[in-house]
């Protein structure tokens, strides 16, 4: 009998220092820290979500790496808006709301193992809050630290060119003099760091490289600059020396890329 009261006194313990959750809408919430509004419009966050069953089915910790979102892209008339920018960095929220609330409010589509009225329980961290020359900072940041992660694992013999943060490889070298010359023959192919190709030039069609055409990204420019006729190369090209911060319609933005390179023929 005394075990047995022990054990229900506990139960009231436990269940009277739950704290009571907030509402704002239709979100219950609860907030790690005070209240706070800063103008910095790029957020990392760590998002852990469960449904309905209590069964975790998205937690961003596993990726290596932070959600990244600018908040100007998000439904800013949304309640989880209002709780995210009110929610200081190294702070913490947790929710608890429908599927379509947090995926509509994020400008996203609610994944098709969840209905639209899904009860879920969110936790986020917000880990930064950034400005943009910030945001861009830590973008170049994380890319170089990508790149020279890619090197090392695949075990590249590849010097740095400080200039423009490119890591190459001579593949294939020829030890004559470099001549001047106003255009290039060149064969290349640029591709992902998971190997898929983003563009290439065809099999007897070789690309011709003009030192006049600045449209050209800079990876190209720079190896075909460096290499003389019949040397080739690999190259891990940050974005800026590539697609740039917008990327395209198959490279994201701020993404290193691959390049193989080779000088068939200078054409003076």
């Amino acid at each position: 009998m005394r075990c047995l009261l022990i054990i229900v006194a506990c139960i009231v313990l436990v269940g009277c220092s739950k704290k009571k959750l907030q509402e704002l809408g239709d979100i219950r919430y609860d907030r790690l820290g005070e209240v706070c509004m800063e103008d910095k419009r790029h957020w990392l966050l760590d998002i852990e979500a469960t449904n309905a069953d209590d069964s975790v089915y998205l937690d961003s910790r596993v990726l290596g790496r932070k959600v990244e979102i600018n908040s100007t892209s998000l439904d800013t008339t949304s309640h989880l808006y209002t709780l995210l920018a009110e929610t200081c960095k190294e702070d913490s929220l947790y929710l608890e709301l429908s599927a379509a609330e947090f995926y509509g409010s994020l400008k996203g589509m609610v994944p098709s193992y969840l209905s639209d009225s899904d009860r879920i329980h969110v936790n986020v961290w917000m880990r930064d809050k950034l400005t943009a020359i910030g945001y861009v900072s830590f973008k170049q940041t994380f890319e170089q630290q990508v790149m020279a992660s890619y090197t090392q694992q695949n075990r590249w013999n590849a010097r740095l060119d400080t200039a423009t943060q490119i890591y190459y490889e001579v593949l294939k070298k020829n030890n004559s003099k470099q001549d001047q010359f106003s255009k290039a023959k060149v064969k290349y192919v640029l591709k992902s760091l998971n190997e898929q190709i983003v563009a290439y030039s065809k099999d007897g069609d070789p690309f011709i490289y003009d030192v006049k055409d600045t449209a050209i990204i800079g990876g190209i420019q720079f190896l075909v600059n460096a290499l003389k006729v019949g040397e080739s190369a690999r190259a891990l090209v940050p974005s800026n020396q590539a697609f740039g911060a917008s990327g395209n319609l198959r490279v994201p933005g701020y993404t290193p890329i691959l390049l193989e390179l080779e000088v068939l023929e200078h054409i003076q």
